[in-house]
């Protein structure tokens, strides 16, 4: 069953990226492909993070880069057009591999909520939460995600 994580400060949606808020309506989005991301994408990465000390100049730019992309910002703009979930819950439930769900506790764009739904409805899967991590835990504590990502992949 899910792993057990003690409740600290839940983050709230003013917290999470303004992109991402913004990006909820239609009218931004029609405007959105015009636009240098360059602000949003370091306000999206301070949110994102737990502790935003850990950002720096080149993760910016990565983050920057990846937006820029050919065909980055048309499908981030499609997915935020999209309102129905893409897998139905009863789909999940008949996922019987094993799966682990790793998760920020501070995470401002999807809460930890979202993290133990998962858990619970996949029949086979561990979740980890990382209590000062935000959405990007694997950025945030690439040590602690490294060692249970492979403890995982060596118990199967």
């Amino acid at each position: 069953g899910p792993q057990a994580w003690r409740h600290t400060r839940q983050r709230s949606a003013a917290d999470s990226p303004l992109a991402f808020r913004l990006l909820g309506y239609a009218w931004f989005r029609a405007l959105a492909r015009y636009l240098d991301p360059e602000y949003l994408v370091t306000q999206g990465l301070t949110s994102s993070f737990a502790d935003p000390a850990l950002i720096d100049d080149t993760l910016i730019t990565r983050y920057y880069d990846l937006a820029m992309r050919a065909g980055s910002r048309g499908a981030t703009i499609t997915r935020f057009a999209i309102t129905e979930p893409a897998v139905p819950p009863t789909v999940l439930e008949t996922l019987n591999m094993p799966a682990l769900v790793l998760w920020g506790q501070q995470d401002s764009l999807i809460p930890v909520t979202v993290g133990a739904r998962f858990a619970e409805t996949l029949p086979n899967a561990r979740l980890i939460v990382y209590d000062h991590a935000g959405h990007l835990p694997m950025i945030e504590q690439p040590r602690d995600t490294a060692r249970d990502v492979d403890q995982f992949l060596s118990s199967l």
